[in-house]
Parts: C-alpha cells; sequence; structure tokens
C-alpha cells in the first residue's frame, strides 16, 4: 500500500511491477503471430461471431427495456439463426427467452 504522506510525482511503489506485468500482456495479445494453434483459434471465424454475438446482445436489451420489441428482434433474431448448436447453453437459452418475449 502506499504511503499516504506521497507527494504528486514521486514514486509510491505501487506501480512498480507494472512494466514486466505490461510486457506480459502484450505477449499474451501478440502470441497468435508466432504459435499457429493460438493463431486458429484467434482467427476463427465462427468463435469470432460467437464473440460479435455475445457483444450485441446489450443492444437488444436496450432496445427492450426501451419497449422497441422490432428493433430488438431485428437484432437478435438473425444471429440467434446463425447458431446450429449449442442451444441447450445459457447463453443461447437466454436469446431464445428474450426472443419469446419480443414475439
Amino acid at each position: 500500500m502506499p504511503k499516504c504522506d506521497t507527494k504528486v510525482g514521486e514514486d509510491d511503489g505501487i506501480n512498480k511491477d507494472s512494466e514486466y506485468y505490461g510486457k506480459v500482456f502484450d505477449q499474451m495479445l501478440n502470441i497468435w503471430q508466432t504459435n499457429e494453434k493460438v493463431k486458429k483459434i484467434m482467427l476463427d471465424e465462427k468463435l469470432g461471431k460467437m464473440a460479435a454475438t455475445l457483444a450485441g446482445w446489450n443492444g437488444t436489451r436496450i432496445w427492450h427495456d426501451q419497449g422497441n420489441r422490432t428493433a430488438a428482434r431485428e437484432l437478435l433474431a438473425p444471429v440467434y439463426r446463425w447458431f446450429t448448436e449449442g442451444f441447450e447453453s445459457p447463453v443461447l437459452k437466454e436469446a431464445r427467452a428474450l426472443l419469446d418475449r419480443l414475439a
């Protein structure tokens, strides 16, 4: 914990490992460039679509909460139809329940 009497601009010791962890973080982000297995996962189209899907659900909920059911359904329905498996997963069950409420 930093000393309470530390003045602005003085090193309080709290970030002594920040450079190391910054380098580790950068290496983790860039490992796809040197490891073919990681590259295959990072650039997988299906995983990318799944991530995009999950990111868009907040927008669906915002439209739903504002009473704009049409916009919410138009955003979520095409994404849900993209999936061909995994319908028992909690995420897709939640999406189905939301689509049912929007019907």
